[in-house]
């Protein structure tokens, strides 16, 4: 019912220009909407047309059911499918348009977010360099903790490997530099509509305030539970081990 519930807030009052884009195909708003369709298949799979919300039925055309009364497959509109090779042509677009321009309108003071550069000069849109300042009166403060922001081919569908790079002492980075945190978890609380900005204040936020129950590397963790003094000072050393340049 997840799926379902997902779907009807966009086929009311917007579905009629996701399927039927008049002129260009509004790719963030398609992505969704997409995601939606592939989780109603899902659904579809599992019950017969009479199971289904009329809208449903109204806007993507079902197929008669198998002998066992599921529905075998579906078949999008002429008009959707054409957007949806448009959409997934420009999922670099996607994150350009998404992320570098909401960056650069609005970004915290002392961060740093940008695509890196192909050994041809271009810009690597899937690949972002990024820097984390520590938060203002916590052991953090005054460190510049560089990462690596990758999007995978799935995003956003799926969330960005965030890689501290070196990799960090802290109880939720794994001992490779990747962020346990459940923003960047799909089976969690990652949501499509998040942004790079939102995602870097998490693990600003998480640096100063770990997370006892998702412990991603033994040493950090041990002296986190078990002798908070040697943690300080080991945090302290690190802060000195990443000074802005």
């Amino acid at each position: 019912m997840i799926a379902s519930s997902r779907f009807f807030r966009w086929i009311s009052p917007s579905l009629p220009v996701l399927i039927y884009p008049q002129a260009t195909c509004p790719v963030p708003e398609f992505i969704h909407y997409l995601q939606s369709i592939l989780q109603l298949h899902l659904l579809a799979l599992r019950k017969s047309p009479s199971e289904l919300h009329p809208a449903i039925t109204r806007d993507v055309s079902l197929p008669e059911p198998s002998p066992g009364g599921a529905v075998s497959s579906l078949k999008l509109p002429l008009r959707l499918q054409r957007c949806a090779f448009s959409a997934f042509e420009s999922r670099s677009a996607l994150i350009d348009a998404n992320h570098r321009k909401q960056w650069r309108r609005d970004h915290p003071f002392g961060f740093v977010a940008k695509p890196t550069r192909t050994a041809q000069g271009g810009l690597d849109l899937k690949t972002w360099e990024c820097a984390i300042p520590g938060k203002a009166s916590t052991l953090w403060e005054g460190g510049l903790f560089k990462m690596k922001v990758v999007f995978p081919d799935e995003y956003p569908t799926k969330p960005p490997k965030c890689k501290f790079d070196p990799a960090l002492f802290h109880p939720n980075v794994y001992p490779s530099g990747t962020v346990c945190l459940s923003i960047l978890n799909e089976e969690e609380d990652w949501r499509p509509a998040i942004t790079i900005k939102q995602i870097l204040l998490g693990i600003q936020s998480l640096l100063d305030d770990p997370n006892p129950d998702s412990p991603a590397q033994a040493d950090a963790y041990n002296l986190f539970k078990k002798d908070r003094p040697a943690y300080e000072r080991k945090v302290r050393q690190v802060v000195r081990e990443n000074q802005p340049n």
